[in-house]
């Protein structure tokens, strides 16, 4: 694999996690939204994927546990290192904002939904999960969205605005997904291209996220060690990562995919036209926020739990 398509492999899972963190939190594209902007977020996001990728390879990550706790180190890097809610916003006060956005939404949605389920579905060639799991992402971002209508400003965004932007961002999607599963076994960095993307985000957090919020010093690296620590212990008991298992060639499990924004966009029509706003957000909020910090020491418990492995490989001698 040349440095073009490993370039092309890091910005496909880039845009996965980019869409489910940003175009599906936002709903819809902003109204202060350049093409710029958008082009940089996805390339910040792809510079954390670089990351996860190394993590996943490297601790073994293979089991619903430690995708979570890879899925938290993304979603702090997201949260503590690209901007700074990690330590704190209006309406989600440290330490629940260790929760929410990053084992929340990103860990839980983003990371252990978005990604690994539907890689997981997609290589299993389990039709009847993916279809089930695409109707539930569809329907949770038509409801999600119903909230940017009561906010202040008010983002009353016409359903021809919501469906184009579903089914463009699904399309490029659908793209990534096919990309980097077909690319990802091939996947073989160079030593320099370990070394110079971890400093790169290092040198990011030294000269843009600490002068912005000095505690983060204190409390970013605190989580990343705990996380890298559970990690480590995974990485004893486990045979290899999920990038190694059988990927599926039936193209048909992408296009399944198409049912999230075709669901999405059907919702999101009737609530428009019947005019139905609440706070959705809030609804999320509370019931995903001490969901996260229970997912994370569940999913911990279960790394240090030796029957967890042992089970597994049980199932995996008798198939």
């Amino acid at each position: 694999m040349n440095i073009l398509q490993r370039i092309l492999l890091v910005l496909a899972l880039g845009f996965i996690l980019y869409f489910f963190s940003e175009r599906v939190f936002w709903s819809f594209w902003k109204p202060d939204e350049t093409f710029g902007g958008t082009i940089l977020g996805v390339i910040f996001y792809s510079l954390v994927a670089y990351a996860i990728i190394l993590i996943i390879s490297y601790f073994k990550v293979n089991n619903i546990y430690s995708i979570f706790i890879t899925g938290a180190i993304f979603g702090w890097l997201d949260e503590g290192l690209l901007t700074t809610t990690l330590y704190g916003i209006e309406g989600s006060p440290f330490p629940a904002s260790i929760s929410w956005t990053g084992l929340a939404w990103h860990a839980l949605i983003s990371f252990t939904i978005g990604f690994y389920l539907i890689k997981l579905y997609i290589n299993k060639n389990q039709k009847t999960k993916l279809v089930l799991l695409s109707i539930f992402i569809g329907l949770f971002w038509a409801l999600w969205s119903i909230f940017w209508k009561s906010e202040d400003p008010s983002l009353n965004i016409p359903f021809d605005g919501f469906l184009i932007h579903a089914f463009v961002s699904s399309l490029l999607l659908i793209i990534s997904f096919i990309y980097f599963n077909k690319s990802i076994k091939e996947f073989n960095p160079r030593l320099a291209e370990k070394i110079i993307i971890p400093l790169l985000l290092v040198i990011y957090f030294i000269t843009v996220t600490y002068p912005t919020n000095p505690t983060s010093i204190v409390i970013l690296p605190i989580l990343l060690v705990l996380a890298f620590l559970i990690l480590y212990k995974n990485k004893k008991m486990e045979s290899d990562n999920i990038f190694a298992n059988k990927t599926s060639n039936n193209y048909f499990n992408y296009i399944i995919l198409i049912i999230i924004p075709i669901v999405a966009s059907a919702s999101y029509y009737l609530i428009y036209n019947l005019k139905i706003v609440f706070q959705s957000n809030l609804i999320v909020y509370y019931v995903t926020m001490p969901l996260g910090f229970i997912a994370f020491i569940y999913s911990t418990i279960k790394i240090f739990n030796k029957s967890t492995y042992e089970n597994k490989k049980i199932i995996k001698s008798r198939n």
